[in-house]
């Protein structure tokens, strides 16, 4: 149990030194590590940082770093004085049942029980030094706290450079850490406040120049790509310890950005895994938990997202559900329980659509083979995926479908559209219609691409693409704004928290390397536009949202190999 604060020490010394996640740690976790070598590492880790100091000789540094040691010293005094009574009580214990379990299997059963296990390991082994060793805790979250001010004091000092004061953010991090490991709530929460003052300080230049190029991009290149990897260690180590210790997945969306300039924006947790693996050594690498690859499953043409966070794709006759670490299994089938209605395989005559309380809404193309017409039939199933209805659309002429999409407004109406048409067909979440909307026809001037259905505002005003243009229209069907990209349209969501329009163009080109783009719009302007480079091209993007909040990027490569990032 006092393993998992070694467990923290050594993963937060670590960082300092641009460690995603130290090899001690990993093997602690496997109970393949003892404490010996562990206190090896932790020593080594400090002294590595007084190396790294002792090159920038600043005295505010210098000195959070010796309140930093000093507070380590007590709270290992303090783990090893709850240990040797642990130790007494065990034997004790031992000799009263036959013998107890060793060290190394309890911290083994103790990584195996997961994340949530963790974060109470923590409290327990907490309570533990309060009770044995409370005057050595106490005096070792003062030594941190001390050490935190100084590393303030230095952040806060605009005459130092820009890598005294990264060492001075990551100090800051460290200190807050092992300050408040009684209050893992706290201390998550102040490391996201020195994350935004760090993503403040004048660092998106660096950044802009590392991934743009150009001639600024010859010179200085070791330490640049010091600070970067400086930079998004912190954010991944932040990231993993928020999702560990506070109780709660870390906030993607709200995550504070890297500013290259006034309206363009880098996500440290949205990079291209292969991009990150780029910048850090194979051995220092830990990608961002919000990220994961996949190479069994198709999910870039249909899919969407529930407010768990967790993707629904459909392949063939069944709807798949995939969470964020990977796992995936069925969550419905998708046949008719009409004996007349065969399935019909068509590239694209397939919608998926959910709505806020995560219903889920499927419209699938069918043969009716007592009439020898085609059909579409719509199947309703709740958030577990129990089937609740399905039904025929007879409104829906087959004869001349092509690619079929739809999406729910905020009345619970499905809006139905067919690929190039101008006409919309509205039907409660029964299947039953209620109108048929005619859009006003937009200038075909230089629109290239189909016009296809993309999202819906919180007004209820329904947003289509072509080509590089997104055309927003009022719900009566009168064309009420145009917003024309550079590049072709990949995929367009709204943001119902920001109530801004989000869309994905399918490239652009960033300096002299290849980038996704997210712009995004405001009712009256584009605000911010993130760029997320990458290093190879991906011919199949998607972008789904949820109402309530999560999100996710899809990308498939050639191989298809898919590249899922959630937010």
């Amino acid at each position: 149990m006092l393993s998992v604060i070694a467990s923290i020490i050594s993963s937060a010394l670590g960082l300092v030194l641009n460690k995603a996640r130290t090899t001690a740690t990993d093997k602690l976790k496997d109970g393949d590590i003892t404490d010996e070598k562990l206190r090896d590492v932790i020593n080594e880790d400090l002294n590595d940082i007084k190396a790294k100091l002792d090159a920038l000789s600043r005295k505010d540094l210098l000195a959070s770093y010796c309140f930093l040691k000093e507070g380590v010293v007590s709270l290992n005094l303090a783990l090893d004085e709850a240990k040797d009574e642990q130790t007494s009580k065990d034997d004790t214990n031992g000799d009263q049942n036959g013998g107890s379990r060793t060290t190394a299997a309890t911290t083994r059963n103790e990584s195996e029980s997961g994340v949530l296990n963790e974060a109470i390991a923590l409290s327990h082994a907490i309570q533990k030094l309060n009770n044995t060793s409370n005057a050595r805790l106490v005096s070792a979250k003062e030594c941190f706290k001390a050490a935190r001010e100084k590393a303030t004091e230095a952040f806060c000092n605009e005459a130092l450079s820009l890598p005294d004061r990264i060492m001075a953010v990551k100090l800051r991090v460290v200190s807050k850490i092992l300050e408040c490991l009684q209050d893992t709530k706290v201390a998550a929460d102040g490391c996201m406040l020195f994350l935004e003052e760090l993503h403040n300080l004048p660092i998106g230049e660096t950044f802009s120049t590392y991934f743009k190029g150009g001639i600024k991009s010859r010179f200085y290149k070791d330490s640049r790509l010091e600070n970067v990897k400086s930079v998004l260690s912190l954010n991944f180590a932040i990231s993993e310890f928020v999702a560990r210790f506070s109780g709660e997945l870390p906030n993607v969306r709200n995550w504070p950005r890297i500013h290259l300039s006034t309206r363009e924006t880098i996500h440290p947790l949205l990079l291209d895994v292969d991009v990150v693996k780029d910048i850090f050594d194979k051995d220092e690498f830990q990608p961002p938990g919000n990220q994961i690859i996949l190479s069994k499953i198709d999910v870039s043409y249909t899919c969407i997202i529930n407010s768990k966070g967790q993707l629904l794709t459909l392949l063939y006759d069944e709807a798949h559900v995939l969470n964020g670490s990977g796992e995936t299994k069925t969550f419905c089938r998708i046949l008719s329980t009409r004996a007349n209605l065969e399935p019909l395989i068509v590239f694209r005559r397939v919608a998926l659509v959910i709505d806020r309380d995560d219903k889920v809404f499927v419209i699938k193309y069918f043969k009716d083979c007592t009439s020898g017409k085609c059909v579409y039939v719509l199947f309703v199933f709740d958030s577990s995926g129990n089937r609740q209805y399905e039904r025929v659309l007879h409104f829906l002429k087959c004869e001349t479908a092509e690619e079929i999409n739809c999406v729910i407004n905020n009345d619970g109406d499905i809006i139905i559209h067919f690929l190039d048409a101008f006409d919309l067909y509205v039907c409660d979440n029964s299947g039953n219609l209620k109108s048929t909307l005619s859009l006003e026809k937009h200038p075909s001037d230089g629109t290239r691409g189909f016009f296809r259905c993309a999202s819906v505002t919180n007004q209820n005003e329904i947003v289509m693409i072509a080509g590089n243009k997104v055309f927003v229209y009022t719900k009566e069907g009168k064309l009420k704004r145009t917003i024309i990209v550079k590049s072709r349209i990949a995929a367009v969501t709204f943001n119902y928290a920001t109530s801004n329009l989000e869309i994905m163009e399918y490239g652009e080109s960033f300096g002299t390397r290849l980038s996704f783009c997210i712009r995004t719009y405001s009712e009256n302007d584009e605000v911010g536009c993130l760029y997320l480079p990458i290093n190879e091209w991906y011919p199949l993007k998607a972008y789904c949202s949820h109402p309530t909040g999560p999100a996710a990027f899809i990308y498939r490569s050639w191989s298809d190999v898919n590249k899922i990032i959630f937010l």
